[in-house]
């Protein structure tokens, strides 16, 4: 391709929520990073996801389709993370947030070492809206949200490009 265009990406069965779901591909070579929110009751396996968009050809535009397979890992009902590529569990019970739904802040509170990490918040069309570095020494952070549209967002702790806790947050 030679222009950029835009595209969105599903899953079928709607098992996971993707975010973002739309985007602009460009011409070359293209790393896009997706969230995956698993959607009661998901619990991993592989999944076909497509990609679709309309892309220019002679005389007008065509629409292109493109479906590919993901594993996601799965989540069991103790609340660890559970990745079978790796030897690596993440405890979800160390992380704590609170009020939900919010109004003017939000606080996460955390039990875990977390060197070099960070909290984002992400709208829904996967857009991040706020980070802010997490302490090693206050185990707790608090965050204004009263300037954010009301509805549903993403929080994500984030340690060195490894998503540790995400959760949903809705501002009122």
């Amino acid at each position: 391709m030679t222009v950029p265009y835009q595209v969105t990406l599903s899953e079928e069965t709607n098992q996971v929520l993707l975010l973002p779901s739309s985007f602009t591909l460009q011409p070359g070579q293209n790393v896009i990073q997706v969230t995956v929110i698993p959607q009661s009751p998901f619990t991993g396996g592989v999944l076909t996801w497509t990609l679709q968009g309309t892309v220019p050809s002679e005389g007008g535009y065509e629409l292109c389709i493109t479906e590919f397979e993901a594993d996601i890992p799965w989540c069991n009902s103790s609340s660890k993370m559970n990745y079978e590529s790796e030897d690596k569990l993440v405890s979800t019970n160390s992380f704590s947030m609170y009020p939900n739904p919010a109004a003017t802040q939000v606080t996460l509170a955390y039990t875990m070492e977390l060197e070099g990490a960070t909290l984002e918040i992400y709208d829904l069309t996967g857009r991040r809206i706020a980070k802010k570095a997490l302490s090693l020494t206050n185990k707790e952070v608090t965050l204004a949200v009263d300037s954010y549209p009301a509805g549903l967002y993403m929080l994500v702790v984030k340690q060195a490009d490894t998503i540790l806790w995400q959760h949903k947050l809705i501002i009122k």
